[in-house]
């Protein structure tokens, strides 16, 4: 029973992110995993409490794999950098479909999405700026500072507004944004570090 609901809301998320919310029915999902769209009403009420569901699983399984990261080994500069590269890769992952639907049919639940986006990532980035910090990688500047400069670029790139102007590509908006902001909170030794990643992405 219990595989049963992970694997509908699983998929669920797939076509919601690739397709939208309004260009995903339930006839879709159910002929996608051959089984009938009674067995999806019987773990979740409707399209809409589905579509919640799986953005907020979606936002939990993504801080779960950014701690993974936070967790390790690495020093604090590899971390931040992959840490924005993770949350680049998500972005291309969400069509414009999706944030489109979620701006136009589920306004509260982009809301809430960016609530849980700006909880995670204060946690994450809070213990990368400390770390990075003690390494003197980064300089010593208020840790409040930083991680809302941070966050306010994130959110700043990934919104319905922005997204769907299409003046720039996510993914060199990202980009653009890592170098910015790595290169304005890293010390000399930290910077070296950040040049040498990724075949020189920071140079």
């Amino acid at each position: 029973m219990q595989k049963e609901k992970e694997k509908i809301l699983k998929l669920s998320q797939v076509l919601f992110l690739k397709e939208g919310f309004s260009h995903t029915s339930m006839d879709n999902i159910a002929s996608s995993l051959r089984i009938s769209k009674k067995t999806i009403y019987k773990h979740f009420e409707s399209k809409e409490f589905l579509l919640k569901i799986s953005v907020i699983d979606f936002m939990k399984s993504n801080n779960n794999k950014m701690k993974q990261m936070i967790n390790s080994d690495e020093n604090a500069v590899v971390k931040a950098f992959g840490l924005f590269n993770f949350i680049g890769m998500i972005s291309l992952n969400i069509s414009d479909h999706f944030i489109s639907d979620l701006k136009n049919f589920a306004p509260e639940l982009w809301k809430e999405m960016d609530k849980l986006r700006i909880k995670f990532l204060k946690e994450n980035l809070t213990k990368i700026i400390e770390q990075g910090k003690k390494e003197g990688y980064f300089i010593d500047e208020s840790s409040f500072l930083i991680i809302n400069t941070f966050i306010s670029t994130i959110r700043g790139i990934v919104n319905p507004e922005i997204i769907l102007r299409k003046n720039i590509s996510i993914e060199k908006a990202f980009i653009g944004s890592m170098k910015i902001l790595m290169n304005g909170i890293l010390t000399s030794k930290g910077k070296r570090i950040f040049k040498s990643l990724n075949n020189g992405v920071g140079k």
